[in-house]
């Protein structure tokens, strides 16, 4: 209800949102897919560059207030309160898991000031989930290098 009400319509809030992400954020068109506003179409397709383009955006110092406060923390209350422990007060991020897939996409504060932006995304995991989040947190330790 809050994607219609954005325009009254869900073609226009689409729109809306397409000309947004595109224009404003800078992700290319191919970069996502989406069908409607809830974001949980199995037909909804968004590609890592995109999700590492929109945390850029987001992490601009006018933008980021109340939104990386409201991210994931490892040791805080949440997804990562368990995981990511070495970079607890230095990492950010969003997890997502639905059906065989798992991603983990955040930024890590760097000791220099500067921001290492990720986005990992586990398709048609058929495995042991739990092997794919300690391949994944490994993979961010390796970015934190």
């Amino acid at each position: 209800m809050l994607f219609k009400g954005l325009s009254g319509s869900y073609e226009a809030s689409e729109e809306i949102e397409r000309r947004f992400l595109t224009t404003e954020a800078g992700i290319p068109a191919s970069d996502f897919h989406f069908v409607d506003g809830s974001g949980l179409s199995p037909d909804d397709l968004v590609t890592p560059r995109a999700i590492v383009t929109i945390l850029r955006w987001m992490n601009d110092p006018v933008r980021r207030g109340i939104w990386s406060m409201m991210l994931a923390q490892p040791g805080e209350e949440g997804t990562l309160r368990r995981r990511l422990l070495p970079f607890a007060g230095r990492l950010h991020g969003k997890t997502g898991t639905i059906n065989g897939v798992n991603a983990l996409s955040g930024i890590l504060d760097l000791p220099d000031g500067r921001h290492r932006y990720f986005s990992i995304i586990v398709n048609h995991n058929a495995g042991d989930s739990s092997e794919v989040l300690h391949a994944m947190d490994a993979i961010v330790g390796e970015i934190a290098k």
